[in-house]
Protein backbone atom coordinates (compact mmCIF):
# COMPACT_ATOMS: atom_id res chain seq x y z
CA UNK A 1 0.00 0.00 0.00
CA UNK A 2 1.15 3.52 -0.62
CA UNK A 3 1.52 6.45 1.74
CA UNK A 4 -1.45 8.06 -0.05
CA UNK A 5 -3.65 5.36 1.51
CA UNK A 6 -2.21 6.00 4.95
CA UNK A 7 0.20 3.06 4.85
CA UNK A 8 3.97 3.21 4.69
CA UNK A 9 5.91 1.76 1.79
CA UNK A 10 9.12 0.19 2.94
CA UNK A 11 10.98 -2.91 3.95
CA UNK A 12 11.14 -4.24 7.47
CA UNK A 13 14.63 -4.43 8.91
CA UNK A 14 16.18 -5.99 11.95
CA UNK A 15 19.64 -5.49 13.35
CA UNK A 16 20.68 -8.47 15.45
CA UNK A 17 23.67 -7.94 17.71
CA UNK A 18 25.31 -11.33 18.27
CA UNK A 19 27.87 -12.68 20.70
CA UNK A 20 29.53 -15.91 19.62
CA UNK A 21 30.03 -18.19 22.61
CA UNK A 22 33.50 -19.40 23.63
CA UNK A 23 32.65 -23.06 23.04
CA UNK A 24 32.28 -22.32 19.32
CA UNK A 25 35.85 -21.07 19.18
CA UNK A 26 37.00 -24.03 21.29
CA UNK A 27 35.86 -26.46 18.57
CA UNK A 28 38.39 -27.70 16.07
CA UNK A 29 38.30 -26.30 12.55
CA UNK A 30 36.44 -29.30 11.10
CA UNK A 31 33.62 -29.10 13.67
CA UNK A 32 33.29 -25.32 13.22
CA UNK A 33 33.08 -25.80 9.45
CA UNK A 34 30.36 -28.43 9.88
CA UNK A 35 28.28 -26.18 12.15
CA UNK A 36 28.78 -23.22 9.83
CA UNK A 37 27.74 -25.25 6.78
CA UNK A 38 24.49 -26.26 8.49
CA UNK A 39 23.89 -22.63 9.43
CA UNK A 40 24.53 -21.40 5.88
CA UNK A 41 22.38 -24.13 4.34
CA UNK A 42 19.46 -23.32 6.66
CA UNK A 43 19.61 -19.62 5.78
CA UNK A 44 20.17 -20.10 2.03
CA UNK A 45 16.56 -19.29 1.18
CA UNK A 46 17.00 -15.89 2.85
CA UNK A 47 20.40 -15.10 1.33
CA UNK A 48 19.16 -11.99 -0.50
CA UNK A 49 17.77 -10.66 2.80
CA UNK A 50 20.95 -10.95 4.89
CA UNK A 51 23.95 -8.71 5.36
CA UNK A 52 26.65 -9.72 7.84
CA UNK A 53 28.74 -7.02 9.47
CA UNK A 54 31.78 -8.33 11.30
CA UNK A 55 32.54 -6.01 14.20
CA UNK A 56 35.33 -4.92 16.40
CA UNK A 57 34.60 -2.52 19.19
CA UNK A 58 35.74 -1.33 22.56
CA UNK A 59 33.25 -3.12 24.80
CA UNK A 60 33.39 -6.66 23.43
CA UNK A 61 29.62 -6.79 23.98
CA UNK A 62 29.03 -8.44 20.60
CA UNK A 63 31.07 -10.05 17.84
CA UNK A 64 28.79 -9.66 14.85
CA UNK A 65 25.85 -7.61 13.66
CA UNK A 66 23.42 -9.11 11.16
CA UNK A 67 21.13 -6.93 9.12
CA UNK A 68 17.99 -8.74 8.01
CA UNK A 69 15.51 -7.26 5.53
CA UNK A 70 12.11 -8.52 4.47
CA UNK A 71 8.89 -7.35 2.88
CA UNK A 72 6.85 -8.51 5.88
CA UNK A 73 7.31 -9.12 9.59
CA UNK A 74 6.56 -12.83 9.29
CA UNK A 75 9.59 -13.41 7.05
CA UNK A 76 11.73 -11.37 9.43
CA UNK A 77 10.49 -13.52 12.31
CA UNK A 78 11.28 -16.76 10.43
CA UNK A 79 14.82 -15.58 9.70
CA UNK A 80 15.33 -14.74 13.37
CA UNK A 81 14.06 -18.20 14.35
CA UNK A 82 16.66 -19.79 12.05
CA UNK A 83 19.36 -17.90 13.93
CA UNK A 84 18.03 -18.93 17.34
CA UNK A 85 17.10 -22.53 16.57
CA UNK A 86 19.38 -23.46 13.67
CA UNK A 87 22.69 -25.28 13.51
CA UNK A 88 24.66 -22.39 14.95
CA UNK A 89 21.96 -21.26 17.38
CA UNK A 90 23.41 -22.88 20.47
CA UNK A 91 26.71 -21.10 19.78
CA UNK A 92 25.21 -17.64 19.31
CA UNK A 93 23.68 -15.34 21.88
CA UNK A 94 21.45 -12.60 20.51
CA UNK A 95 22.56 -9.76 22.77
CA UNK A 96 20.14 -7.20 21.37
CA UNK A 97 17.90 -6.63 18.38
CA UNK A 98 16.30 -3.61 16.79
CA UNK A 99 13.38 -3.85 14.36
CA UNK A 100 12.26 -1.01 12.15
CA UNK A 101 11.02 -0.09 8.72
CA UNK A 102 13.18 1.38 5.98
CA UNK A 103 11.35 4.21 4.23
CA UNK A 104 12.57 5.94 1.13
CA UNK A 105 10.49 9.07 0.89
CA UNK A 106 9.99 12.14 3.03
CA UNK A 107 6.22 11.77 3.30
CA UNK A 108 6.52 8.30 4.79
CA UNK A 109 9.17 9.54 7.20
CA UNK A 110 6.90 12.39 8.31
CA UNK A 111 4.04 9.93 8.88
CA UNK A 112 6.19 7.85 11.20
CA UNK A 113 7.51 10.91 13.01
CA UNK A 114 4.06 12.37 13.62
CA UNK A 115 2.71 9.35 15.52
Amino acid sequence: MSTAEGKIDGRYMSLMFLKIKDEYFAMDEKDRAEVTKGHVDALAEYNKNLTHVLCMGFSGKYDQVNLLEADDLETLYRMTEHFKMGAKGRHIEIVDAVVGIKVNNKRAFNMVGSR
